[in-house]
């Protein structure tokens, strides 16, 4: 079970300080669809003939599910959204994967609630200072699952849960890994894990040297040329003298599309949206051409241009500006470019807009 006392022993353990605790929700009704075809397509889970009559309805066509790229068991179970600051453990996953594995579910259980709460903690986790792992998201997978293992393994440790920890390390064993990395360094001292996560925390991945301020600092890109029109009537019809010609079929087009730190918001009739977010280099290098190009968002700035035109807000201002001046026209393609390596379809979209 959770208690809400878990996430205050892994702060302290890792020698940080939590000022408002994750969400944790523990799903005991149901979990993705795409996460179960891939637990019973990797044998972690059951299939639909060997699940337990009450349970079959969980698994049921989870051959159907679209293959995606793999996610190892410790993160299939449970899951950590930094952006919500929530930890769910998908509890009847769980059932499910002690059964087909031989392990006590309610062990099972502990291990994937630690794991996801020492993800919040390494993360949300404050230093002396105050901060924060500002750069959690565009940290290396691995070095985050490392710590995310080595405290589940620590606060079991302290705890004196040697089946826990039997069971953990039996897991590890079916796992790449980067799930297993935690292995060299169980008979290091904490204080030394915990020097080492605060290194951790101050290394810049490439592409993000400008993450950081992007996330702290209020900005935003906007653009829109969604319209409502109708169309021409097509038929016949018999009208009187002076009559109005009725109008056609009422058609609304376009795309629209907000960028800011946390997410990319579309609304498009003419594209299909296929995620809200963006990669933290996305982000970064976003952000960082929008600062580069203040001077000439600001040359360029007009309170209502004509034409296709897109809203940049930075600390310095709110600049509406015309993509029918070269230099603006590069700018856009510079972040319609950006947000393509994410996203190719719609930058196709985008750049078809450009005048």
């Amino acid at each position: 079970m959770y208690l809400p006392n878990e996430i205050q022993k892994l702060a302290a353990l890792m020698d940080l300080t939590i000022d408002t605790p994750p969400a944790v929700e523990i799903n005991s009704k149901s979990a993705p669809r795409s996460i179960i075809g891939q637990l019973v397509r990797q044998g972690f889970i059951p299939s639909h003939r060997d699940t337990p009559d009450n349970l079959k309805w969980l698994v049921e066509g989870e051959g159907d599910c679209n293959p995606e790229p793999t996610i190892h068991i410790i993160d299939l179970l449970g899951c950590y959204r930094p952006h919500e600051d929530k930890v769910i453990v998908y509890e009847l996953l769980v059932h499910l994967c002690a059964l087909k594995m031989g392990v006590d579910e309610s062990i099972l259980h502990r291990i994937v609630l630690l794991h996801e709460i020492a993800h919040a903690v390494t993360h949300r986790g404050r230093e002396p200072d105050g901060s924060i792992w500002d750069l959690f998201a565009a940290a290396e997978e691995e070095k985050k699952e490392y710590f995310a293992q080595i405290y589940t393994y620590k606060q079991l440790e302290r705890e004196g849960e040697t089946a826990a920890i039997t069971a953990m390390d039996a897991l590890a064993d079916q796992q790449p890994n980067l799930y297993q990395t935690y292995r060299s360094t169980t008979a290091q001292d904490v204080a030394d894990i915990n020097a080492s996560l605060l290194e951790a925390r101050r290394q810049v991945s490439t592409g993000c040297e400008a993450y950081s301020q992007a996330i702290s600092t209020p900005w935003r890109f906007q653009f829109s040329n969604l319209q409502r029109y109708h169309e021409p009537f097509v038929g016949y019809i018999l009208m009187r003298a002076g009559a109005k010609m009725p109008e056609g079929k009422l058609v609304t087009s376009g795309t629209e599309i907000e960028i800011d730190a946390k997410r990319i918001k579309v609304r498009s009739y003419d594209y299909s949206p296929a995620g809200n977010t963006l990669p933290p280099q996305g982000i970064s290098s976003i952000f960082q051409t929008l600062t580069d190009s203040n001077s000439v968002l600001h040359s360029y700035n007009f309170p209502d241009p004509a034409g296709p035109h897109f809203l940049v807000q930075l600390r310095d201002g709110t600049y509406n500006v015309s993509m029918r001046t070269p230099e603006i026209l590069d700018i856009w393609r510079k972040i319609v470019d950006i947000v393509g390596e994410s996203y190719p379809a719609l930058a196709r979209v985008f750049h078809a807009y450009e005048p």
